[in-house]
Formats: structure tokens, sequence, C-alpha cells
């Protein structure tokens, strides 16, 4: 099994280690996924909030 199938926070760990140490990243896909994702999953719970506010404090009022 691959290190980034296992966690996901793996391909961040592995390049950051190798930029700090000056060699090439070996997980460029896996990391671009996971900052992808991690960058995109905000904006979805963030417009969710914005729609479902409204219904909540309505049924709260009532």
């Amino acid at each position: 099994m691959r290190p980034s199938a296992r966690r996901l926070i793996t391909p961040l760990i592995f390049n950051a280690r190798a930029w700090f140490t000056g060699q090439l990243p070996q997980l460029l896909g896996a990391w671009a996924q996971v900052v992808g994702s991690s960058a995109v999953l905000p904006v979805l719970v963030w417009i969710v909030y914005r729609l479902a506010m409204p219904i909540l404090i309505e049924r709260m009022s009532a």
C-alpha cells in the first residue's frame, strides 16, 4: 500500500520535508489533491451554513 493511501497528511509531510532539505517532492499529485480538497471543503461548508441558517432560525422562533 502506498504511503499516501494510508494517511491523508503523509503527502504534506513528505513534500514539506523534501522542500526543506532541498530535494524534489515525491508525492506531488497526492499533495495537490490534499491541498485542493482542503481548500474546497471549507467553501462548501460555508455555503451549506449560509443556506441552512435562515431555515434554522425560522424553525427556532416558531
